[in-house]
């Protein structure tokens, strides 16, 4: 399984680590006569190879492509200039502090400015990747995880790639096809970028773990994604003849029930236990752990509460407002005594959408019938208070309780 493409050797001789008076003093030009071009055809002809080459790679010959690349090449120049350096002696700390400053200089900029300004900053960035003067870095792309694996690739090596990473992934016992083309197919290719490779079997644990540790996706993402990828490719002969690690490389931090009354843990699990045979596995997960949280806090909060017969409405809606100042190891029982470090990096705020998923599934809970609670609220009650970080206001809360009835 190999590229359909072949990845280019770096364009010149890197004897040159600045420029010299006079290739700075063209380059500054806002446009170059034949006479400035030829005098800085050395650096500017193989850039603009490899980005008709590759970063432009599918572009028909017109005037469309021809202004795209001459965008393209004044914007390295500019970042020539800008760092006092040839595109060969470019790093990524010097080009994201430049980045950092030139946005943060003039706050007038139209979106249409800003979005024509990350192109060419895509364009450039990737285009020096191809030719071997950065390294990968996901402030490439950003986001779009898989744009520049296709184009290092190939789309159809790609394509081939991610069907017999499928077959495989399946055959061993991951069946969520979604999620394996979402994250593991992305992050197979920024390996295969970062390790500078275009076949798979080639790749080996260092090569996954290296990437894991300098990547800035999520924490959780990145390590079962990397888990995934090396029991996969240990299935179909790769990993150098090295055993995929068991679990993620971190060790696992159990979500328990941790305080929650015994009584209110038996009713939450036979409520949980007739969800899954009518809900997706993940929808199951999140009331899970909403209602973990939930007991959890009952249990510091109100002690004397032993069952769900004993809720409130006033209980609900107080543990809906705390919600929203609940960091990320908060009432979870992972670390010691619930404090506001541990090991889940607890002290990060939970994300917005977070927040309102353990409210809104555990005010769906106590609404279900099967609870029976005295004063529930309604399903049409909202989320309480203001979420941190965000100007959309939710619906007050009811007050505090101050006992258990």
């Amino acid at each position: 399984m190999t590229a359909s493409v072949t990845v280019p050797n770096p364009p010149v001789a890197r004897h040159a680590l600045t420029l010299c008076p006079e290739e700075r003093r063209i380059l500054a030009k806002r446009r170059l006569a034949s006479a400035d071009r030829a005098a800085v055809a050395h650096l500017l002809d193989p850039f603009e190879a490899a980005l008709r080459a590759w970063t432009l790679q599918g572009w028909e010959p017109s005037a469309v492509a021809d202004n795209a690349v001459q965008c393209a090449v004044h914007f390295c120049a500019r970042l020539m200039v800008a760092l006092d350096c040839p595109y060969w002696a470019f790093d990524w700390d010097r080009l994201l502090t430049w980045r950092e400053v030139a946005l943060a200089q003039p706050p007038e900029h139209k979106a249409s400015w800003l979005a024509s300004w990350h192109k060419q900053w895509r364009r450039v960035t990737a285009t020096c990747f191809y030719l071997g003067a950065l390294p990968y870095h996901e402030a490439i792309y950003e986001t779009a995880h898989r744009k520049l694996g296709e184009k290092w690739l190939g789309q159809e090596a790609v394509r081939q790639l991610e069907a017999r990473f499928l077959d495989t992934a399946k055959r061993i016992g991951y069946w969520d096809e979604h999620r394996l083309r979402k994250n593991e197919i992305g992050v197979l290719l920024a390996a295969l970028m970062h390790a500078r490779k275009t076949d798979p079997l080639a790749l080996t644990r260092e090569d996954l773990e290296g990437w894991e540790r300098q990547t800035a996706r999520s924490a959780r993402v990145a390590r079962e994604s990397v888990t995934c990828i090396q029991r996969v490719l240990a299935a179909m002969g790769g990993l150098g003849g090295e055993p995929p690690r068991r679990s993620g490389a971190r060790p696992r931090h159990r979500f328990t029930w941790h305080r929650t009354a015994p009584a209110i843990v038996a009713t939450c699990e036979r409520f949980l236990a007739d969800m899954v045979t009518v809900r997706e596995a993940s929808t199951v997960m999140s009331y899970r752990c909403a209602l973990r949280r939930f007991g959890d806090w009952l249990g510091e909060r109100y002690p004397e509460i032993r069952a769900v017969t004993d809720l409130r409405r006033a209980h609900i809606e107080a543990f809906k407002t705390a919600v929203l100042q609940m960091r990320c190891g908060d009432h979870t029982g992972v670390a010691e005594g619930n404090g506001p470090h541990g090991p889940l990096s607890a002290s990060r705020w939970r994300s917005g959408a977070a927040r309102r998923r353990s409210a809104t599934c555990a005010h769906s809970s106590c609404t279900s019938t099967r609870w029976s609670i005295p004063s529930a609220p309604t399903a049409s009650s909202g989320c309480a208070a203001t979420c941190p970080g965000r100007t959309r206001r939710c619906r007050a809360p009811s007050p505090t309780p101050t006992g258990g009835g």
